[in-house]
């Protein structure tokens, strides 16, 4: 683990502070509170700030920049990451809720027969929407409380790392080292 991917896990552990609590908060939590308590509209930012990073790594190195920024910043992508950090430990969501799954797993829950598949998708689609939701808050959390884009840059680079498994040449190729 590189030491931007610490800086990731240093902010869950240690992290504190009105945009740390926030991003840490899911909306299953909401009840009668305001939105602004909880991390969607946290995540909204943080999903900006993912996108931004991610052209800054990506940009000169893909001709296809599109697609090669939709394979890291997919739900399914950030769910992933978020195992590797052991995001669900740190983050605060309805544990009674059945339709929250408690895991990482992407696998449905047993069907509802009376749903449609059309239904049946975007259910399973939505089970993994909070961990995902959860890691664009914290990103954009980060952000907020430092304001350094360079170690936005870093950690997303240590994610795609984590999720590419990247060799040393092709990690220097997205430091923006020569090939």
């Amino acid at each position: 683990m590189t030491n931007q991917q610490d800086k990731f896990l240093d902010y869950l552990q240690n992290g504190a502070g009105k945009w740390h609590t926030r991003a840490l908060t899911d909306k299953s939590l909401q009840g009668d509170r305001d939105e602004s308590v909880t991390n969607v509209t946290l995540a909204t930012y943080g999903d900006a700030v993912l996108k931004l990073a991610l052209c800054e790594i990506l940009l000169d190195h893909f001709e296809e920049l599109t697609i090669e920024k939709a394979k890291y910043e997919s739900d399914v992508s950030l769910v992933k990451i978020a195992e590797h950090y052991g995001l669900l430990q740190y983050l605060q969501f309805d544990r009674s809720n059945r339709e929250i799954p408690q895991d990482y797993d992407s696998r449905p829950m047993e069907p509802f027969f009376t749903q449609s598949k059309k239904e049946r998708v975007r259910h399973h689609n939505r089970r993994r929407k909070y961990i995902a939701t959860a890691m664009e808050a914290v990103l954009g959390a980060i952000y907020k409380d430092h304001r350094d884009f360079s170690e936005i840059v870093e950690i997303v680079r240590g994610w795609i790392e984590i999720l590419d498994g990247l060799t040393a040449d092709s990690l220097n190729v997205l430091k923006g080292k020569n090939k």
